[in-house]
Order: C-alpha cells, then structure tokens, then sequence
C-alpha cells in the first residue's frame, strides 16, 4: 500500500492536471455534437460522459484505497467497463441513421404539399362525418375540394391556404403512396407523426385513429411515435393520413408529415410461408436440420433471415 501511495504522491500534480482536461473536455465537448445530433444521440452522449467520470473516478480509488476494497473497486471497473463500450458502440450506430420524409411539413424544407379538404359548418358536424367514416381509404372523394397545405387564418409560416378557423371546422385528406422499399424501412426503422395545430386535431391513419391533441401548440410542432400495431397500418401502394381540426376563436393553422428513421445498414427479416432458396435450415431451438423438411423454423439464404411459419 505504501509504493502506492507514494505513487499517487508523486503523479499528483500531472494526474489532477490530467483529470482537470479531461473533465473540462468532457463538460463543455461533449456538448457540440448538440449543433447537429438526434435526440437519442445526445441521450447516449450523456451516458457516455457520466460513465466515463465515474470509470476515472473508480480508477483513481483503486490506486489508493485499502487492501480491503480492492475486490469491490476491482471488480465495478470491470462491469463499467464493458457498459461503457457498448453505450459508445450504440451511439455511434445512431448517429448514422437516415430520415426520410414520407410526408412533408414546412419544417422538413419541401414547404407546400397537395391534399383534399373540406370545411364544416360546426364543431357539431365533425360527430356524424366520423360516424359516416370520412377518414376511410376508401370514401368518395367526388366532392371535396383540392388544395395545397398547409393552412392558416394567420399570415405566418403556416400560411398557404387561408383556413376562415373562427367560422369552419375542416377535414384534411392527404395521400401518399409507398413501395416494397419504403415498407423495409419502416419495418426496421422509427415512424413518426410531426404536426403543428390549431385546434383540438384528430388524426386517422387508412381509416384507423392514430392520436389526437387538446388546444394548440403555436408554432412548435409534436411528435407522435407510432407503436409497431400501428406501423403495419402502412400499405404498399396508396394510403390516406387524415385529421380534423375544430373552429375556435383566435389564430388557426395546421401542418402535418410523416417521416421514418431507420439504420440502413441494417436487413430487414422477410416474413414468407414457402421459401424458394433453401440454404442453411435451423428449426426453433436454433438447431440446424435437413433443408427439405417442412416444420417451422428459420432459414439463411444470401444474408438474410427467412422466418417459415
């Protein structure tokens, strides 16, 4: 214990002046990376920063603490260690995903984009029209009114379409077709609903409720994630994102899109119940069996999952 402390005493100076960078380095550098990160790239970062404090601190403990505490000291550095590795590992896989937008706002830099409306006469009427399913894939359209969004009462941002909000409630229908590509993303990545409203909003998905909101947000914008049920929602080819908006005194305005966040590097899983190929054949247990049996389990062909049901 003795050279050890002696140890200690003499890199004091360079070890506390060490730390003292490190420290700084850590505080104010960790931060930059703000400009440009996602939300959940910042998370990590931060779990970073304190895991790499308390791993120095722990580190610096075992150079002086009693024979006694060794093991302890000892032995959460090495359960530190590998959560650290595996924090820096994710972020930095996070920090190469890529958004695309599926639907645009005027936040996402496309501005304008086309949809169908239809203005009520009172908040009263937005009951029966959801009675009689306005949202659905499949409703008639003959009758409504074509426009570009998004809309406003207020010469703003919002102010593409003037929206008469203290007089209409309206009903908004937007369109947007997906491919087998799109559907891949979106089973591998994060969907997100972004909207900005004025007020009490109601959105429907290809005919099924997906969120609604109380009041206003002004100028800022929300986030709705959508669960994995929802996600399925998503078709290949045309689908409809609908929502209502109430009338209600003051300003009015409404912006709505659609975006994925995925890993491009990842492969999506296929799910088929007759595969073609038949390379490696593991059943549920992860066993490998005969190629030629027809039981359930999980086949490997090209570097892709086959899950056969």
């Amino acid at each position: 214990m003795t050279y050890k402390k002696e140890l200690l005493k003499t890199f004091s100076p360079t070890l506390q002046n060490w730390w003292g960078k490190v420290s700084f380095r850590l505080k104010y550098t960790a931060h930059l990376p703000c400009l440009y990160a996602k939300p959940h790239v910042l998370c990590g970062l931060t779990y970073i920063k304190y895991s790499l404090k308390t791993f120095f601190l722990l580190f610096f403990l075992y150079l002086c603490c009693p024979k006694e505490h060794y093991n302890f000291v000892y032995m959460s550095l090495k359960r530190l260690l590998p959560l650290l590795l595996l924090l820096m590992t994710r972020t930095a896989n996070a920090a190469d995903t890529v958004t695309d937008f599926i639907l645009d706002t005027v936040d996402s830099g496309e501005g304008s984009w086309p949809c169908l409306f239809y203005e009520l006469n009172y908040n009263s009427d937005i009951s029966p029209a959801e009675k009689a399913k306005w949202y659905a894939l499949d409703e008639d359209e003959s009758y409504w009114r074509e426009g570009i969004g998004p809309f406003s009462i207020d010469q703003n941002k919002f102010l593409v379409t003037q929206w008469q909000s203290t007089v209409h409630p309206i009903l908004i229908r937007r369109h947007f077709t997906l491919t087998e590509e799109d559907l891949q993303k979106i089973e591998i990545g994060i969907v997100n609903l972004t909207y900005s409203y004025d007020e009490n909003p109601i959105f429907w998905l290809n005919g099924i409720r997906l969120t609604s909101a109380t009041g206003w947000n002004d100028n800022n914008y929300a986030t709705f994630r959508l669960p994995n049920i929802r996600k399925k929602l998503l078709v290949k080819g045309d689908n409809v994102l609908c929502v209502s908006l109430q009338q209600g005194a003051g300003g009015g305005h409404i912006d709505y899109g659609l975006s994925v966040t995925y890993d491009p590097t990842r492969t999506a899983i296929s799910l088929i119940s007759s595969p073609e190929e038949k390379e490696r054949v593991y059943n549920l247990l992860g066993q490998q069996i005969s190629a030629d049996t027809k039981h359930q389990g999980i086949i490997i062909t090209q570097g892709k999952k086959i899950i056969r049901k």
